[in-house]
């Protein structure tokens, strides 16, 4: 593997380890088929103390092997996103 470049298997622990690791910049195809370029983290210490009770309440997602859970810090709130729409991670391309 390239420096610059994610092997398509390795996305789902890259991107997890990037989320859980603090701010993480990223892109997917959304289903409408637009590109999304999303700043989220799962790392608690980022999120607003309202939102981490948001998302520790009934609303929590069990972890799937097809998709993360992210907090998004552009639009304050817990979104979705599958592994296999992901095309970037921070600077590096999925191939």
């Amino acid at each position: 593997m390239e420096d610059n470049k994610i092997k398509r298997e390795d996305v789902a622990d890259v991107l997890r380890t990037a989320l859980k690791a603090g701010k993480t910049n990223f892109v997917f195809i959304k289903e409408d088929g637009s590109r999304r370029a999303a700043v989220g983290t799962l790392n608690l210490d980022d999120v607003p103390e309202a939102d981490k009770q948001f998302k520790h309440s009934e609303s929590e997602q069990v972890e799937r092997p097809d998709q993360t859970s992210y907090y998004d810090l552009e639009k304050s709130g817990w979104r979705c996103c599958k592994f296999d729409s992901v095309v970037k991670i921070e600077e590096k391309e999925v191939e």
